[in-house]
């Protein structure tokens, strides 16, 4: 079962950032395992462009798996490095920390690149996922997509979703989304596509990215990332994955890259990469 439903038409408001954008939602018909996957493009991005073909994605992979899965449109217009470019030193550090985390939350944090400081809650990560899947559940109640939250948490999403039961992984931007929320919740698994790129000027991956049991309420056994070697434009990446304590199993740099894709798009723009895909969401 496949649905497309943009944030307006789960209920948010107009004028937020790819309010009129398709999301997809996809469930198993059989075999359901009672997880959700959260996906979520990178920069410039849409749901619509992890579809290199109807049955060859990775949507449909992770449903072949057992999984439902939700690719929501958010503010991702701009990539976050650039929007952290012009910070400096600690200032970077923190940018890019805050940046996120007013992107994810839709409220603007301090310390946050500017062009953010403007985020309405609507527009962030939390809201479209919240509403995504109330309007799911009214619209496929067969689908179960309630068993994803309580409901009984009202209007505060974050603490709505039921972390254990939900997956989250992304591109380049997505993937330092999903990071971020492996750090704030306990997730089942994040996966990491040729990200996360937050990095010093010196190449450095930035601080946040540093895992500890502290720090992350995700354990860093459930973490995974898949990338390119000839990934040119987030050259950080594996970097990030050691500052992450990222197990030597659950990494992997060698994606196929495609006839014309780039080494930074292929790990999800490439079809010979499918087997990688099922393997990441395998249970």
């Amino acid at each position: 079962m496949c649905f497309n439903l943009t944030p307006i038409e789960s209920g948010l408001n107009a004028t937020g950032a790819n309010a009129d954008v398709d999301q997809y939602a996809l469930r198993p018909t059989s075999n359901a395992r009672g997880t959700l996957l959260i996906y979520l493009n990178g920069s410039g991005g849409s749901p619509r462009g992890a579809v290199i073909s109807p049955d060859t994605n990775v949507y449909a992979t992770a449903r072949a798996q057992g999984l439902h899965v939700l690719a929501v449109s958010y503010r991702s217009d701009d990539a976050v490095a650039q929007l952290c470019a012009t910070s400096v030193g600690a200032a970077r550090d923190t940018c890019f920390l805050a940046t996120r985390t007013s992107i994810v939350t839709g409220v603007a944090q301090p310390g946050a690149a500017a062009a953010v400081q403007s985020i309405a809650l609507h527009e962030g990560v939390y809201a479209r996922v919240g509403a995504a899947l109330v309007a799911l559940n009214v619209r496929d109640p067969e689908g179960r997509w309630n068993q994803f939250y309580d409901a009984s948490a009202g209007r505060d999403v974050a603490r709505a979703l039921r972390w254990s039961s939900i997956m989250v992984a992304g591109l380049s931007q997505g993937g330092g989304h999903a990071a971020l929320l492996a750090r704030l919740h306990p997730v089942q698994r994040a996966v990491m596509f040729s990200s996360p790129c937050d990095a010093t000027a010196l190449g450095e991956p930035s601080a946040w990215l540093t895992w500890s049991a502290s720090a992350w309420q995700t354990p860093s056994a459930n973490l995974r990332g898949f990338g390119s070697s000839r990934d040119t434009l987030c050259t950080t990446h594996v970097a990030a994955w050691d500052a992450m304590a990222l197990p030597a199993a659950n990494r992997a740099d060698d994606a196929v890259v495609c006839t014309g894709e780039t080494g930074h798009g292929a790990p999800i723009a490439c079809a010979d990469n499918a087997a990688r895909w099922a393997s990441l969401f395998a249970p």
